[in-house]
């Protein structure tokens, strides 16, 4: 249950006056966050399908996530493993791994891991078992579990048992939530129930989920993140259903959401993970090159290098082609955005 303090911080954290878009505020509110802006593009979906035989309808990257294998894997092929998505319902686009010595390239695509994920990948190292566990978003509108001894050969381990009707998006994270004996967390969209359910499809709310050894889950609380207008009293705060991630920067914990054609935002929560203060925008999807031409951002993701500095990675889409028919997000590149002060 919110706290009086709750409520009041959370109505003090959404007072931006006036500074917004389309009706949402904007402003950000807490200096742990830097400013970020574009960098670079991390990986070109066109030279993906040029190289390794992508069809074009299977090229819209994004959902990125890192792991740093080199601190668990003695036989890495590089620092850092990059895993992404094509997102697409299309068989076999999979899940797709990408190696580098260094956050900001160049990353080597290895090959797809994941025969049949096909969004929002979340990868964690389990030193229990020694795996490398990817979470995926695939078959039959479910999200599933695979592992692997090396980051590279998986083994499909079944679907997650997400109940009730957590069937949308979501990831999942390493964290010793206090109050539980979990040591790992996820947070999943209750969006995208397969037909039979009849609860909220498409509904504004994430569920939190936990897990003592990363395979078996049990449900904390489907509507652990209502609609952000029943918490703050603002119709206009966005919601934090599309690919919550949780991240530090400094020692507080902040969940990050997009919003498409406006941007990435964040709330900061607290450490029962529940939200506490709308933080604002943290990357503003206008201001990207005009060149590039993209329309729209998605599914965030925090890297911090050795020395703690964040850097922000997102899936970016323009319009392309598919089966013919021009799409307004047809195309996705993995982007990356760093500090302003860099």
């Amino acid at each position: 249950m919110k706290t009086a303090t709750d409520v009041e911080e959370i109505v003090t954290g959404m007072n931006t006056e006036g500074n917004t878009i389309r009706g949402r505020p904007i402003a950000r509110v807490h200096t742990e966050i830097p400013e970020f802006v574009y960098w670079k593009m991390l990986i070109d979906a066109s030279e993906i399908r040029a190289a390794h035989g992508y069809p074009d309808e299977q090229t819209k990257l994004c959902y990125p996530t890192i792991l740093d294998a080199t601190r668990h894997l003695p036989s890495a092929r590089a620092r850092y493993y990059l895993y992404c998505s094509p997102h697409d319902h299309e068989p076999g686009c999979g899940v797709g791994l990408f190696v580098s010595e260094h956050v900001g390239g160049p990353w080597k695509f290895v090959q797809r891991v994941i025969a049949d994920g096909k969004a929002t990948p979340s990868v964690v190292y389990n030193p229990e078992r020694r795996k490398v566990v990817v979470y995926a978003h695939g078959p039959n509108g479910h999200n599933h579990i695979y592992d692997s001894d090396d980051g590279v050969d998986f083994t499909y381990r079944g679907r997650m048992n997400l109940e009730p009707a957590a069937q949308g998006y979501g990831q999942v994270f390493r964290y010793a939530l206090p109050g539980t004996d979990a040591m790992y967390c996820g947070l999943f969209w209750i969006g995208f129930c397969p037909p039979e359910c009849s609860y909220r499809c498409h509904s504004p709310y994430t569920g939190l989920y936990i897990s003592r050894d990363g395979y078996a889950w049990e449900c904390v609380e489907r509507d652990f993140y209502p609609p952000a207008s029943e918490f703050t009293g603002n119709e206009a705060a966005p919601n934090l259903a599309n690919n919550p991630h949780f991240t530090w920067f400094g020692s507080v914990p902040y969940v990050l959401f997009h919003d498409d054609e406006i941007g990435l935002w964040a709330y900061k929560i607290g450490e029962d993970l529940r939200p506490r203060t709308y933080a604002g925008l943290v990357f503003d999807a206008a201001k990207l090159p005009s060149e590039l031409e993209y329309n729209s951002v998605t599914s965030p993701w925090v890297l911090h290098d050795d020395a703690g500095m964040p850097y922000l990675l997102f899936g970016a889409h323009k319009p392309g082609m598919k089966n013919g028919e021009l799409l307004k997000r047809g195309v996705g590149d993995i982007l990356i955005a760093r500090p302003v002060e860099q």
